[in-house]
């Protein structure tokens, strides 16, 4: 017998949208004289442009032929239609790219609803509050949310608040949250450039003078600040974002992501804990699988004998010849710590231990972080855009060209 997801059950009767429209609908009733200002988001309020009626109405017609009649499209978007991306919103940038690496969506609002299904029913989830509703409601029927409290709250859910007692500038949560949604500091209505400078770099006090192995880490790394931290810090941002073009008043990000990948390595040469294995072909310490469940490896306390592959693979752009050594030394053990979709996330020789199970997030890293080695393909085209651009001004980047 087909079972119901329990959490759908979770939702409250209404959205809140709908919920916005009948208290609208109900005050223009009761004051038919007053003349309302719509401050929210919503539905549209002025006609379509011409060229838009235009282009509807030639896409209609072409429909009504049988040479141009179109059913169900490419999964991917139609040619005609990734090629007119690819010229107009790259080459016209001078960025090239192929139009069979383009996917035409159906729009934002269901990417963000479904990206949370990348992510496991443990996931702690983090939101400004307020907060657009779909990005709580899809975490409830995923199963993130934990009870209602009948007043607009979730358990399970990290609220920051954003009011004017604090410049709507939500202070850092107290509980460590897993994702967090954010509204971008290039969005005109969205929180002040004093959000990044006051939250994330502390008022200046992200910076940091430590330099371990000789090499400046610049900023401070939570809980591992002498040695620095996991080395997916120095991944996951920087796919997109050049660390070669940018610094701002708290570091020049190049000998961020630079030093922090050199002193991973030379801790690993160093190995103080003589763990098996480690040494200038096998290093990289990173948050994966570890031997008992899951770990923040790094150098330190949290260096648990486990090498995680993607540590070494993915700073490819900042260590090319240790990482490569890496790869190869990788590679040479063979199916131990090698399947069908690559290498397993993490291995521990000491422990002759492996997991033959892959982490997705681990994965993401490794291909384009190469790539922007190889051709800094996905650096010139995310660093391309203007939005990107405004954004990294508002914040006050200094940017190379």
């Amino acid at each position: 017998m087909a079972q119901i997801n329990d959490d759908y059950l979770k939702l409250p009767g209404s959205y809140l949208f709908a919920d916005i429209a009948h208290k609208v609908n109900a005050f223009k009733e009761n004051h038919p004289e007053m003349e309302l200002i719509r401050l929210g988001i919503g539905d549209v309020t002025r006609p379509l442009p011409p060229s838009v009626i235009k282009a509807l109405h030639k896409a209609v017609d072409e429909q009504a032929t049988a040479e141009g009649f179109r059913g169900y499209g490419p999964e991917q978007g139609y040619r005609f239609l990734r090629e007119a991306i690819a010229q107009g919103d790259f080459a016209s940038r001078g960025v090239e790219i192929d139009p069979d690496d383009i996917f035409v969506s159906d729009g934002a609002k269901c990417d963000l609803g479904n990206f949370q299904e990348l992510f496991g029913r443990g996931n702690v989830i983090a939101v400004t509050d307020p907060v657009y509703p779909v990005y709580v409601d899809s975490n409830v029927m995923g199963g993130r949310a934990g009870t209602f409290d009948g007043k607009g709250s979730w358990s399970g859910i990290v609220y920051l608040p954003c009011s004017a007692e604090n410049g709507f500038v939500p202070s850092l949560p107290l509980k460590r949250p897993d994702v967090i949604y954010l509204c971008l500091p290039n969005n005109p209505t969205a929180v002040p450039a004093s959000a990044y400078h006051n939250g994330w770099a502390r008022g200046g006090d992200i910076k940091t003078s430590a330099t371990p192995y000789g090499l400046p880490l610049e900023l401070k790394h939570n809980g591992a600040e002498e040695l620095g931290g996991p080395l997916f810090w120095a991944h996951y941002s920087y796919i997109g974002l050049d660390p070669r073009k940018i610094k701002d008043r708290y570091a020049d990000y190049w000998n961020v992501v630079r030093n922090h990948a050199l002193s991973d390595y030379r801790y690993c040469v160093e190995n103080p804990k003589k763990y098996k294995g480690y040494g200038e072909n096998c290093w990289g310490l990173t948050a994966s699988y570890s031997v008992k469940g899951y770990a923040a490896h790094c150098p330190g306390e949290n260096d648990l004998g486990v090498i995680t592959p993607t540590a070494a693979l993915s700073s490819f752009p900042y260590t090319p010849e240790e990482s490569m050594r890496a790869l190869k030394y990788f590679y040479s053990k063979g199916d131990s710590i090698w399947g069908t979709y690559g290498f397993y996330d993490a291995f521990s020789e000491t422990d002759n231990w492996t997991v033959p199970h892959y982490l997705a997030i681990d994965q993401c890293t490794i291909a384009p972080m190469i790539e922007n080695y190889r051709s800094g393909l996905l650096w010139n085209l995310f660093m391309s855009c203007p939005e990107i651009q405004a954004g990294l001004k508002n914040l006050g980047f200094e940017v190379k060209k």
